[in-house]
């Protein structure tokens, strides 16, 4: 789930909290509900995951405010 929407934003550049909240709101609308059941299923073992490590280290570096 995190993974699809970092994807999404990787490479983007935003001049406005309007386009960010645009792409956010297109991103969530194509999800079909498959994605979302999915997701909501592997999420007790992704936050074991993230226990065992200690925390959410995961950045988003890729995403460009101009």
């Amino acid at each position: 789930m995190f993974l699809s929407l970092k994807n999404s934003l990787c490479g983007k550049s935003f001049k406005s909290i309007s386009e960010i909240k645009t792409h956010l709101d297109e991103y969530f609308t194509s999800k079909l509900q498959q994605f979302w059941k999915e997701g909501i299923m592997r999420l007790p073992e992704r936050w074991k995951k993230v226990i065992e490590q200690n925390g959410f280290k995961q950045q988003i570096s890729c995403i460009h405010f101009t």
